[in-house]
Formats: C-alpha cells, structure tokens, sequence
C-alpha cells in the first residue's frame, strides 16, 4: 500500500487554528450580528433607511441600492467565468484528501489513523430572543474567547492540534447556535484544558 504524502509544507511552528484566524478579522463581529436576525427583519430594516434615505433626497436614494446589486451580480459573473480570482478557491485542495497526523520523523505511513486523535466539539445556543445580545452572552462570549487564546497560545501543553468555528443553518431562522470543533492529540491533554482554572472560571 502507497505512503501517505503531505499536501502542504511542513513547519515546525504550528499555524494558528481557523478559529483564532476568524476572531481576528475584520468582519468576524459583524457576520457574527448578522445571524443574528431572519432574512425578512434585515430586508424590512433596509426598506425602512431607503424610505428615510427616500424622503431625504428622492429617487437618488435608489442610487446606492441599484449600484451595489450590480456590482454583487457583476462580481459573481467574472467569478464564474473564470475572467476573476474567486477568493473562495483560496487554500482549497483540487484533489482528494485525509487530514493524517506525521509520525515523529515527519513521515507518513501507509495506514490512516496511524495514532489517535480527539476531536472536542464546544459551543452555545442563544435561546433568548435578543440573541448574542441577551444578558450575560457578552460574557459568555468572552470567555469563550479566552479559552481559545489560551489553548493555543499553550498548545504543545494541552495537545492542542487546531480548530474550527461552525454556524448552524437550518434548525432555526437564525443563526445563533456556534460551535467549535478542537483537535487534541490526546485525551489527557483535553483533560487538562477542561480541568484548567480558566475553563473552569468560564
């Protein structure tokens, strides 16, 4: 049976988790409010500021509605005629693959699952009808963040491997259900996450 090769390179400095990537860009909190309300109530808020834009300055409030639609539609269109950089293709890998942990030489055999692995699924569901603004979520929330900075700024203590941050669609209107999944090497080095005193704190 044929070895498993890496598809990326190999460094001895561990990357930091998609989930770390996404709380520090730009947009995290803002995509993050988004989900926070249906469809309709966004399409009725902005129906409401074009009828206040309306009454302000007249059919040149159209303007900027009309402008963005096209370039949204215009921007798909080069996209898929490949006559654009589609920004989603960024890090993808055109053929298949297995996310396979190296041996300690660097190698891979020719087995999957050569030495275990624990994936820990994390998260919280916002039942209030503010959603990520209801009391006390802000806190939550933070200390969520906490813990994520803390298991990867002491990754090699707890085993931490990396993460990902998920948003469910589907069972509700909004998307205020989140959920992390973490990788650990071991369940000991999860154990010792759990059992620390910022976790428990949180």
């Amino acid at each position: 049976m044929e070895h498993f090769k890496s598809l990326a390179p190999t460094t001895d400095n561990q990357e930091p988790s998609q989930s770390t990537k996404a709380h520090s860009r730009a947009g995290h909190f803002s995509s993050t409010i988004k989900e926070q309300l249906q469809l309709s109530s966004w399409l009725a808020i902005g129906a409401c500021l074009n009828a206040i834009l309306f009454l302000a300055i007249g059919r040149l409030a159209f303007t900027f509605p009309v402008l963005l639609i096209t370039y949204r539609f215009g921007d798909a269109l080069l996209q898929a005629w490949g006559l654009k950089k589609t920004p989603y293709m960024e890090g993808s890998i055109m053929q298949k693959y297995s996310a396979q942990l190296p041996n300690a030489d660097g190698t891979f055999g020719p087995k999957p699952a050569n030495q275990q692995i624990v994936v820990f699924l994390i998260g919280a569901r916002c039942n209030h009808p503010m959603g990520i603004l209801a009391p006390g979520y802000k806190e939550l929330g933070e200390y969520f963040y906490s813990m994520q900075k803390d298991v990867e700024a002491s990754a090699e203590k707890y085993g931490f491997l990396g993460g990902s941050d998920w948003t469910a669609t589907g069972e509700r209107a909004t998307g205020n259900h989140l959920l992390t999944v973490m990788y650990f090497k071991n369940s000991e080095g999860l154990h010792a996450f759990a059992h620390d005193s910022l976790h428990r704190d949180g």
